[in-house]
């Protein structure tokens, strides 16, 4: 959230994922070598557009070195979990969400149809729910649990048949979700950083 802040990657949690480690997936970095992929959220709004806010659009210098300096803070926080990764680095490469948008023209580079932004989110609870601010109205399918991917469209399946049908864990997760309050949308505590649609 913190759209401003110039260290954003040096704190920012990460997700790795390494398709190499598979046996089957050996031909995809050269011998002997291993391809990480490193990710982290951030705005297509953070540091002024990447740098790119009041900069000549031809000129990209100061974009490609603020993507240069994501890059080398996300592998030095690989290296707490990783010691001395940084040493065999041989080539990396940074997307970020402006490039998302460039490539898929997703608005500012949103790389899924949900949000991960609390206050934009009109669920009750964006890790079981189902339930929208429409009475009677359930939601199921990739963009209604966070994280969107496949396991969960088939839970958020899962769990809106169960209310649906009043099988007991439905009616146990319906007396939950009564509990649950519905954030206000839009939000009425929004400090500014909600992204809208451009």
């Amino acid at each position: 959230h913190e759209v401003n802040d110039a260290d954003l990657h040096a704190r920012a949690w990460i997700e790795i994922s390494t398709a190499t480690i598979d046996p089957q997936n050996e031909s995809l970095a050269p011998a002997g070598q291993s391809s990480l992929v490193i990710q982290t959220m951030a705005r297509a709004r953070w540091h002024d557009r990447w740098q790119t806010d009041k900069a000549d659009p031809s000129a990209k210098d100061g974009y490609r070195a603020l993507k240069q300096t994501v890059a080398d803070q996300m592998i030095a926080t690989l290296g707490h979990l990783i010691p001395d990764i940084q040493q065999y680095v041989v080539y990396s490469d940074v997307g970020s969400a402006l490039s998302a948008a460039r490539f898929t023209h997703n608005t500012a580079g949103a790389t899924a149809g949900w949000t991960f932004d609390p206050h934009a989110a009109p669920l009750r609870n964006r890790m079981l729910a189902i339930r929208t601010p429409v009475s009677g109205l359930l939601t199921a399918g990739h963009y209604s649990i966070w994280p969107g991917s496949v396991p969960t469209a088939a839970l958020s399946g899962w769990l809106a048949a169960s209310e649906a049908l009043g099988t007991p864990f439905g009616r146990l997760l319906h007396t939950v979700e009564r509990f649950l309050p519905l954030p206000a949308y839009p939000p009425a505590d929004d400090p500014g950083i909600t992204d809208r649609p451009e």
